[in-house]
């Protein structure tokens, strides 16, 4: 909890302490797992990790699954950054 608390914290979205409170108040630990099983069953999500990038052409979002060499991600993130 720490680590990610620092990580929020670092990146200005919030502070450390209001990030520790947070990730300990039961209602939104439930809200985050209530997303979680909507996105699993709308996106079929099946594995981790799991990709899903937003496209610059308006086309559907690429989604792929699983550990990935780093050069099909970048394959996949340099296709999604391409305006048609």
């Amino acid at each position: 909890m720490d680590h990610l608390a620092d990580i929020a914290a670092s990146l200005g979205v919030i502070d450390k302490d209001t990030a520790k409170a947070m990730m300990r108040d039961e209602t939104r630990r439930e809200q985050v797992r209530e997303k979680d099983r909507y996105y699993k069953n709308v996106w079929g999500v099946s594995g981790v990790p799991y990709y899903v990038v937003e496209r610059n052409d308006g086309q559907p979002a690429i989604e792929f699954s699983g550990a990935q060499p780093i050069d099909i991600i970048a394959e996949q993130l340099e296709e999604a950054a391409q305006e048609k």
